[in-house]
């Protein structure tokens, strides 16, 4: 499943010999050398997203990271942009529930403009009010085109559903209402709160050396004064049984079902686990439920699920969607079978060994990728120190069938789940 929240699911790094320095100002700066290829990633990341935003307020984050694009005191509105596309570079930005990332790919030699722009942006952004009202009527429009999107429409009441307080209830994007009401003063008050060096994380992965990059990042960094602590996200979600269901009616051609746990934070033990039985489910066309519901019953188009690593507890999500002429009573009994058969049998030692295959080829993937490399080391930074990429392998391969028995009937309670249907609309 893919959430529209600009989350990437996490399957831990390792890699070279990665250098941790503490700037005054509280920087925290990872650098890792890869010299494959002539190219830098600088990819800072902010310890803010949806989770820090409190009350009724949704969309702040996501409005800071489009703005930082809108022209700073040194800065143009587009010229950032222009400036890395020259050098043949790239330039990306997400924000997600936990941390916002910027990152530049750059050539090795024009490591000190990515660096130089980063810094300037940290806490020059200039909100201009011209580029602060053009933008809300962008991100307003990017909100009214995810409201006409019957998948979205089914993560966000999903997510309505599995929490009653915690800010992981809203979406990214934030609702119309908050964005047409948002002033100007108070997202630059969210921006100085949160976009300052001692709330964030910068990593430099490339063909550079250690020490010079290091000296670099201090010239353009130390400048920079630390700022105040961020406001402490103190909220918990309160204990709920849930056991929840609901129905919506879009323009779809087959009806689609969610089935929804609740799922535990990266420090779980469990976490491991159930990254290992999200692979046994859905990971390629050898997976129970697609080999099962799909290749041999026919019941499902098709079948996905997702597990992310968050700071608070989230939720575990399977989707799939009917073939024609399948009841949607039918297809919920059959995913509701497979999880229980989870429960009652662990799975053999060779569907075990699969998965743990699998997510250590991924991981290793990932490590040939420079910009993957960088950005997962600063989100292992903030989630639970980068260091315990290291242990990631050994931890997935100490997964036992036991223990994903034991995951299946600690999460996948009837009375903690919700239903969530998408059914086509009748005219």
């Amino acid at each position: 499943m893919v959430l529209s929240l600009w989350l990437s699911p996490l399957a831990g790094f390792a890699g070279e010999k990665v250098h941790k320095t503490i700037l005054p100002n509280g920087l925290t700066v990872l650098i890792q050398e890869n010299h494959v290829l002539p190219i830098v990633t600088t990819a800072i990341l902010y310890k803010v997203g949806l989770r820090n935003e409190a009350g009724e307020s949704s969309g702040k984050a996501h409005f800071v990271e489009h703005m930082l694009f809108k022209g700073t005191d040194r800065y143009k509105k587009g010229e950032i942009a222009k400036i890395i596309n020259k050098l043949g570079g790239r330039l990306e930005a997400f924000t997600s529930l936990d941390y916002t990332v910027f990152f530049f790919d750059l050539p090795s030699r024009y490591l000190n403009i990515g660096l130089e722009i980063e810094a300037n942006r940290m806490n020059h952004c200039a909100f201009d009010p011209g580029e602060f009202e053009a933008e809300r009527k962008v991100i307003m429009e990017e909100k009214k085109m995810s409201l006409d999107a019957p998948h979205d429409n089914l993560e966000e009441e999903t997510l309505k559903q599995s929490f009653s307080l915690h800010p992981y209830r809203k979406t990214v994007l934030g609702t119309l209402e908050n964005l047409k009401s948002l002033k100007r003063e108070a997202l630059v008050e969210f921006y100085h709160s949160f976009y300052q060096p001692n709330n964030a994380v910068l990593v430099v992965v490339g063909d550079i050396e250690t020490g010079s990059a290091l000296k670099s990042i201090r010239q353009y960094f130390d400048p920079i004064i630390k700022g105040s602590e961020p406001p402490k996200v103190g909220l918990v979600e309160p204990q709920q049984r849930l056991g929840k269901s609901f129905t919506l009616k879009r323009q779809v051609t087959f009806p689609v079902i969610e089935i929804s746990f609740k799922a535990p934070p990266v420090d779980s033990r469990d976490s491991y686990s159930l990254q290992v039985l999200d692979s046994i489910l859905t990971e390629g066309k050898s997976s129970r439920l697609y080999k099962k519901l799909v290749r041999d019953q026919f019941i499902f188009n098709s079948v996905s699920s997702a597990y992310y690593e968050t700071i608070d507890p989230f939720i575990y999500s399977i989707v799939g969607e009917l073939r024609e002429g399948t009841k949607p009573a039918s297809g919920e009994a059959a995913l509701f079978k497979e999880i229980t058969l989870l429960q009652l049998q662990p799975p053999s030692e060779r569907e075990v060994e699969k998965a743990k295959n699998q997510l250590e080829a991924d991981f290793t993937f990932d490590r040939e990728i420079i910009d993957e490399q960088a950005k997962r080391l600063g989100v292992a930074e903030i989630l639970y120190g980068y260091g315990n990429l290291e242990k990631y392998i050994q931890k997935i391969r100490s997964v036992t069938p036991e223990d994903i028995q034991r995951t299946a009937q600690k999460y996948f309670r009837d009375e903690d789940r919700i239903v969530g249907w998408l059914l086509p609309e009748i005219k």
